[in-house]
Formats: C-alpha cells, sequence, structure tokens
C-alpha cells in the first residue's frame, strides 16, 4: 500500500476533521483531491477553491456532491467542461432560471435539467413530452413530474420509468402491471406504492420473477403469501419467507426447508429478535449461505453472533465483523482473524472498538488498512495513519486551499 492510497482513503472518510481535508485538497495527487471533492464533510470554501482545479474531474465531482452550496454550484454553471455544467443543472441548488434556461438548450441540457429534483412542475411537465426519447425518461423517472403527465405510453423504456417512480398514480401503475413486457410488470411490484389489487395479479404472473417482485413486495395480500410459503416452486417459498407478513408459523416450517435457498431467506430476513432465537437451529445449518444470512441479520441476538463469529467459513465471520448489532468484543475479536476478508468487514464497523481500530491501522493487508482510514469515526487516529508530516498542529496552522486554476 502507497501513501498516496491512504491518502486518497482518509480525503473520502465523511468523518475526516476539516483540517485534514484542508491539507490533503492541496496535494498534486488527482486521486486525493478528487476524494475531497466528492466527500459530503468538505465545506463550502474548500469546494469552493476546487471549483477551479485544473482537472475537469476533480470539478464534476464538486458539483456531484450533494452539500455543495447554491454559491459552490453558481461557480460551476459556466465551467468549460460539458460534464461539469451538466453536473450543475441536476444538482438540487441549482438556481431556478438556469433550469428554466437548460429546458430550452441542447436535449443533453434538458436531460440535465429533468433530473433535478427542485425543477419547477411545469417544466418537468413540457419535459415529460419531450422529443427526445431520453430527456422524457429522465423526467419521468424524476419524483417531482406532476402525476398528470403519468400515464402508460407506447414507449417501453417510458413505461419503466415510471413503474419505478414512486410518484405514479395507481391507476397507472395498475395498467402497467398489466404491460406485454415482463421488465415493465416487475418493476411495478417492485414500487412500494403498487395498488394491493395490482400486486394480487402480479404474483399469478406468468413470470417468475414478476411473481417473485409480487410476493415479497409489503403490501401484498397476506393469504397469496401464506399459500406462496407451501407452493412446489422454491423461489415463491423463498420470496415468502422474505416477506414480512409471513407468519411465525409458517417461518419455522420453512426454517426446515430442503432447499438452502429458502432457508436463508428465512434467516435473512429482518424480524424482531424473539423470532430470530427461535431460529437460532439456523446457526448450525450445513449450508454457509444460510449461517451468513443469520450473520448479517441485524435482529440476530448477542449469543448467535457470538457463536457464528467462530464459524469454519469466513463468509459467516465476515457477516457477523460488519453486523452492526454485534458486542464490540465480538467484534475486537474478529478484527484480529486471520482471514484479511474478515478484518476488512470489521474496519468497515462503526461500532468497532477503539483499540481493535488501531491495531487494524498497521494491519499487513492493504485494503484492511485504506477500508479503516475510508470508515473509520476517530479523528484522531485519521490524523496518525497520515503520519508524522500531517500532525494536527501542524495542519490547523496552514492557510486554506488555493485555486490551482
Amino acid at each position: 500500500m502507497t501513501a498516496a492510497n491512504l491518502r486518497e482513503s482518509v480525503a473520502a472518510n465523511r468523518s475526516c476533521p476539516a483540517s485534514l481535508l484542508g491539507v490533503l485538497a492541496r496535494t498534486d495527487e488527482f486521486w486525493t483531491r478528487l476524494a475531497v471533492a466528492g466527500n459530503p464533510a468538505a465545506g463550502d470554501d474548500l469546494l469552493g477553491d476546487l471549483t477551479h482545479d485544473v482537472e475537469a474531474s476533480v470539478r464534476l465531482a464538486v458539483a456531484c456532491n450533494l452539500s455543495a452550496s447554491v454559491e459552490v454550484i453558481s461557480n460551476l454553471l459556466e465551467d468549460t467542461d460539458d460534464r461539469v455544467r451538466r453536473a450543475t443543472l441536476a444538482h438540487r441548488q441549482c438556481p431556478t432560471e438556469s433550469l428554466i434556461k437548460a429546458a430550452a438548450g441542447t436535449a443533453e441540457d434538458r436531460a440535465a435539467a429533468a433530473g433535478n429534483l427542485d425543477c419547477p412542475g411545469e417544466i418537468l411537465a413540457e419535459l415529460a413530452s419531450d422529443k427526445s426519447r431520453i430527456v422524457a425518461q429522465v423526467a419521468l423517472a424524476n419524483p417531482a413530474v406532476p402525476a398528470r403527465v403519468l400515464v402508460r405510453r407506447a414507449s417501453l423504456t417510458c413505461n419503466l420509468m415510471m413503474a419505478a417512480n414512486p410518484r405514479t398514480p395507481a391507476e397507472t401503475l395498475s395498467a402497467l402491471a398489466k404491460d406485454p413486457f415482463a421488465d415493465v410488470r416487475r418493476t411495478v411490484a417492485r414500487n412500494l406504492f403498487a395498488p394491493p389489487l395490482a400486486l394480487k395479479n402480479l404474483a399469478s404472473d406468468s413470470d417468475g420473477g414478476v411473481r417473485m417482485s409480487a410476493l415479497s413486495h409489503p403490501a401484498c395480500w397476506r393469504n397469496l403469501v401464506i399459500e406462496a410459503s407451501a407452493s412446489k416452486d422454491a423461489s415463491l417459498r423463498a420470496a415468502a419467507a422474505s416477506n414480512r407478513l409471513c407468519s411465525l408459523e409458517v417461518l419455522l416450517v420453512l426454517a426446515g426447508d430442503d432447499v438452502w435457498q429458502v432457508r436463508r431467506a428465512v434467516a435473512s430476513a429482518g424480524r424482531d429478535s424473539l423470532l430470530v432465537r427461535m431460529l437460532g437451529a439456523l446457526a448450525g445449518d450445513g449450508h454457509p449461505a444460510v449461517r451468513e444470512g443469520l450473520a448479517a441479520n441485524l435482529s440476530s441476538n448477542h449469543t448467535l453472533l457470538q457463536q457464528l463469529a467462530r464459524d469454519e467459513s469466513l463468509r459467516v465471520r465476515a457477516a457477523v465483523a460488519g453486523n452492526r448489532s454485534a458486542l464490540p468484543d465480538t467484534l475486537a475479536k474478529l478484527a484480529s482473524d486471520e482471514a484479511p476478508v474478515v478484518r476488512r468487514a470489521a474496519a468497515h464497523n462503526d461500532r468497532l472498538p477503539p483499540e481493535a481500530q488501531r491495531r487494524l491501522a498497521s494491519d499487513a493487508d492493504r485494503l484492511v488498512v485504506t477500508t479503516l482510514a475510508r470508515w473509520s469515526t476517530d479523528s484522531d487516529l485519521l490524523f496518525e495513519m497520515l503520519g508524522d508530516g500531517l500532525r494536527r498542529s501542524h495542519i490547523v496552522r496552514r492557510p486554506g486551499p488555493t485555486s490551482t486554476g
């Protein structure tokens, strides 16, 4: 692992102190500046300076940073790189007058404006019927588009956008649920606002993927979920097991299913801790994927997680290491696991104790160290990881970043 890799990872860390980000933004390392530019923790002054960076990709990252202010975005509206300028048009801090102007510009500019969540409704309504299919698709996928324009169309891709839009009216979703293309029907079945009656029909669709999506939907009819749990089709039993409407009695039966994919669906499904305790037998399941599902389940209790932390499968141990419900002691032990993938998962867990984080800061595996650098919330540790050249006292005294362009 090079020092540059480490600096890039720290620069991308959302818990990185502003003073450290300021120093990292002044480096001549492109990837490090790019990481700072995309970091939501970067303040206005820092992002403002990076709008003048010589690299267009760095300015593009600023334009895509959700924390960028109106002033920062306004600085990039006339950028010489079209990618940067169009990214600002899609940003929620883009001035309304700029969106209105873009709506009368090129197809690329219109598409960028059509994707802006704060684009005025009347403009979005016009863009939803744009002569460019791409522009219309982007507008139809925007949750801010007026509901009156969300009506079924002859275009497959436009219908797909509307099927996924949470603002699409129930009557339109019901019509799209009968679309000849399975991709459209499947997308309707995944829309959280799909009408129950449409889900009832989709639960018996000719396409297996559509049926699975409908049966997994939280608004699916309970009796359909129960019926699916007894289906000869293992994929439908798994879909039923993943639905919170599935009863305790049915889940306990499915926990002993012959097909491991069904048992994994039971083990993975988010439930209360009482149910997971009753499913504790799955911790000794013969298939590692089932144990992995239980290990990743946030409702798994400490006893189960401690048992799974000793599992022979590194994937299972890694799932425990990444579980925020695991006890600090359990995570600390996994941070010393012989398998690097387990230690990486622990390095990503913000519940990892400070002493374990400090051990991982000098781990032999470079990905463990860079993962920790990217996700640790210990600002003191981040300073220490970058070495003597970036001591806190030195950073605080340094002047702010200067423009490179």
